[in-house]
């Protein structure tokens, strides 16, 4: 086992909530860890929507959502889970279609000019605890065990958050089930989003398509449904949404 390190502040993932977490720390002159389990940040795509923000902006940068923008849309369409009936909204702040690695690609930068160090590859297998409280956090890389300690843990794990793992706290009802999926040769409408609504014996069923621009768009599923989740079916949703598998017709994953 490696030797022991300290700092002020341990984040656990460095997605947008954990490298937010830590430029946060940063600002206030604390030394901070971030520690993600992904070898290369941004590798696996969590969201690709957001809203532009002026204080977020005042923080990473001038300019920083045009350089991460691929498409802005300020309209979106909600369909009933029948198919027949839908309505439509505007909206004036509009919703930023971005690339994933490069919002990540920005932040992790700001946050290492900012002196924040982060460990890739590292991925928590156990907490440390004194009096009670969270204090530290034992990850393995390579196959080695280490050991970091500080006076606050923050874990910005999403669905896999691991310090709810480690403390055995259940997360049912507060993580939804959700399935995406990348298509290409997609030929539906470009210029606004669309939400679809499906309710069975199981609960809600909520699908959600983003035209990413050209010809690609991105295909989400996400189940509300009470106790174990158990994972939506693209094949099974179109099939019960015929208006959903239109839009999925002819693509390609």
């Amino acid at each position: 086992m490696s030797s022991t390190e300290y700092t002020h502040a341990i984040v656990i993932g460095a997605g947008p909530a954990g490298l937010g977490a830590s430029l946060g720390l940063a600002a206030k002159g604390h030394s901070v860890r971030v520690l993600d389990q992904q070898e290369e940040l941004g590798k696996v795509r969590r969201g690709e929507t957001i809203r532009a923000d002026a204080a977020m902006e005042a923080i990473l940068g001038r300019g920083f959502f045009d350089r991460i923008t691929r498409k802005k849309i300020n309209r979106r369409r909600y369909y009933s889970h029948t198919g027949n009936c839908f309505v439509d909204r505007s909206i004036t702040n509009p919703n930023i279609i971005f690339e994933w690695p490069l919002l990540i690609g920005e932040m992790a930068g700001k946050a290492e000019r900012s002196g924040v160090r982060i460990h890739t590859g590292h991925r928590v297998i156990g907490l440390l605890e004194h009096s009670g409280t969270v204090n530290g956090a034992v990850t393995v890389n390579d196959g080695v065990e280490h050991v970091f300690v500080a006076d606050t843990v923050i874990s910005c794990g999403g669905c896999n958050d691991p310090c709810s793992q480690h403390l055995s706290q259940t997360r049912s009802g507060v993580d939804m089930a959700v399935v995406k999926r990348l298509a290409k040769g997609y030929e539906g409408p470009d210029d606004r989003l669309e939400y679809f609504f499906h309710i069975d014996d199981s609960g809600l069923v909520i699908a959600a398509m983003f035209p990413r621009g050209g010809t690609e768009a991105e295909f989400i599923l996400m189940s509300t449904s009470a106790g174990e989740c158990r994972l939506p079916v693209f094949d099974e949703f179109s099939r019960i949404h015929e208006r959903y598998g239109k839009l999925l017709e002819g693509t390609q994953t």
